[in-house]
């Protein structure tokens, strides 16, 4: 996936963690996540198998920061008591 296409994703949940849930773990997540997308860049030009660290090291913290964003949503709008 193109970072483009990753951003439709990252940005809500980036958005969700740091308001809902702890705003630093949201903030040390989306600066991995854009060093593994600026990281992929010279990986794509140079070697193709390169690349897969650089990726994997973004989309884990894209899977890392989705679900601090659901958690979070969830334990306050569902699991709070009324």
């Amino acid at each position: 996936m193109n970072t483009l296409e990753h951003a439709v994703m990252f940005l809500p949940a980036l958005w969700l963690a740091a308001r809902w849930g702890n705003p630093t773990w949201a903030g040390i997540l989306g600066l991995v996540w854009i060093a593994g997308r600026i990281w992929y860049v010279p990986a794509y030009l140079h070697d193709p198998a390169s690349r897969e660290i650089p990726f994997g090291l973004a989309g884990l913290a894209l899977i890392l920061l989705v679900v601090l964003a659901a958690w979070d949503v969830i334990r306050l709008f569902v699991l709070q008591p009324l």
